[in-house]
């Protein structure tokens, strides 16, 4: 069970901030599907590797990639040529970026404790 708790935290912030981007800070971005597709994205990631294998470094690096990829694409947001804003691209590059290296980091780390002993 204890090896599952930074999982759980995890998936409790991802809800928390999911919440609070849906209630309180939608006229930052005025999205009402796309914050719900990552967070379902983030939840899921969160699920499988931080409670059903107990992972410690993916379900950080989700949530961390959720929250700072949202300040992120607040940021250095602009307005594109067909009169899109970037937000979302920008949001969803950073999440994705960190989710991966959340997955490095744990293949790094699983590599380091399975190495042979000569």
């Amino acid at each position: 069970m204890k090896k599952r708790i930074p999982g759980l935290v995890a998936l409790l912030i991802l809800i928390a901030f999911y919440f609070c981007l849906r209630s309180f800070l939608f006229d930052l971005h005025g999205m009402k599907d796309w914050p719900f597709y990552l967070f379902m994205v983030g939840g899921t990631v969160i699920a499988i590797s931080g409670l059903g294998f107990g992972n410690r470094f993916l379900p950080v690096c989700t949530v961390v990639g959720y929250l700072a990829g949202f300040a992120f694409g607040y940021g250095l947001q602009y307005d594109g040529p067909a009169g899109y804003n970037t937000l979302w691209i920008l949001w969803t590059c950073f999440f994705a970026a960190a989710i991966w290296v959340g997955i490095i980091l744990t293949v790094i780390v699983k590599a380091r404790k399975c190495k042979p002993q000569l």
